[in-house]
């Protein structure tokens, strides 16, 4: 079966049905408008394995806490240091710090996810590969249907985020009420709302209240509107007083890393994979500070930094941390003489990010 064209409204859905009814075997490589390459791999109308251009196991292994930072940051320095360069979920694997039922579970995480992406998109390249194979090699059959189902599920609970995501960056502090129940002991409250309450400080916004205790969005919205209707909280004349990271990686393992790593330091985080999207970035946010890759898909750091550091006005000053995987001397006297306010390699200490980017932002 041939398998070559363009994505039209939904027809990624009716792709997926057709090659798990063709029962074919094989490898759906989609690019979509994003430019990000994923490939879906089939074994009898099965899917066996997901490759996405965007290296995406690392960040849901650290999420469901099946590996920790260390274990992650000693496979990218083994990565780092090996000539052959293999995938960090195979280090992990054969190091034991991973299990093969971690993996699978993580893979069809994986899958979901890239099955709830491509049926949202509206356009795209698709081809198939007959009898192409996954580099990593697990036995898993997923059915196209139930992960369909599953990343629809999902697609709501996004829809449903953008639809409240003007409420983000809304600041709340306790109203008196609120302060007198607490200090009388008088309020009953479900353990989230609770959760919620405790950490409202007058100064975080919703997002950063959220990502303060390592909650949901919409599950913190949620507490943060019944705690409003029980008049224990109220909007803060104060607007959003963090300062912005731009995060610069194509890694979103690395990029996870980082999060992770300042989720404590009250932060807004910004994300961006690519030189284009960075540029764009800076000027949607007008960050405080740009934590910097110098291996881009489209470009490289330092030629970044320099276009960043030739613009006008504030934007020139900015402090950029190169954070890259070449330590060489060279590398660094190339980071610096392209402006880089320091240079940082990877892997990195979180204690040893979270000093130098505390020192750049004073």
């Amino acid at each position: 079966m041939g398998l070559t064209g363009t994505i039209r409204g939904l027809s990624i859905t009716e792709m997926l049905q057709l090659l798990r009814m063709a029962k074919k075997t094989g490898a759906l490589r989609i690019k979509l408008n994003d430019g990000v390459p994923q490939t879906l791999f089939f074994r009898a109308g099965q899917v066996i394995g997901v490759e996405s251009g965007r290296e995406s196991l690392g960040p849901i292994l650290l999420e469901q806490k099946m590996v920790s930072e260390a274990d992650l940051n000693a496979a990218i320095q083994y990565q780092k240091t090996s000539a052959q360069k293999p995938p960090l979920e195979q280090i992990l694997l054969d190091s034991g710090k991973i299990t093969q039922e971690d993996l699978i579970q993580a893979l069809m995480t994986q899958a979901e996810q890239t099955v709830g992406a491509l049926i949202q998109e509206r356009g795209g390249q698709v081809s198939f590969e007959e009898g192409a194979e996954p580099e990593l090699k697990l036995e898993i059959a997923l059915d196209i249907q139930s992960l369909l189902m599953a990343a629809s599920v999902k697609a709501d609970e996004e829809t449903r985020q953008k639809d409240i995501g003007a409420d983000l960056s809304l600041v709340y502090q306790r109203s008196s009420a609120g302060a007198h129940a607490f200090k009388n002991k008088t309020m009953q409250l479900w353990l989230d709302h609770w959760k919620v309450f405790l950490a409202i400080d007058g100064a975080r916004p919703v997002e950063g209240i959220a990502q303060k205790i390592k909650m949901p969005i919409p599950d913190a919205l949620t507490s943060i509107h019944a705690l409003a209707q029980l008049g224990y909280i109220e909007p803060s004349p104060r607007k959003d007083q963090r300062k912005t990271v731009l995060i610069v990686d194509d890694s979103l393992t690395i990029q996870k890393l980082v999060e992770m790593a300042l989720e404590q330091e009250n932060l807004n985080l910004v994300t961006a994979s690519d030189g284009e999207n960075a540029l764009r970035a800076v000027q949607e946010h007008d960050p405080d500070l740009i934590l910097l890759d110098v291996m881009l898909p489209d470009t490289n750091g330092y030629r970044l930094c320099q276009q960043i550091r030739a613009r006008s006005g504030q934007l020139a000053k900015i402090p950029i941390i190169m954070l890259t995987a070449r330590d060489s001397p060279q590398d660094e006297s190339l980071g610096k003489h392209a402006g880089a306010t320091a240079y940082m390699t990877k892997p990195f200490m979180p204690e040893a990010l979270r000093q130098t980017v505390r020192r750049a932002l004073v």
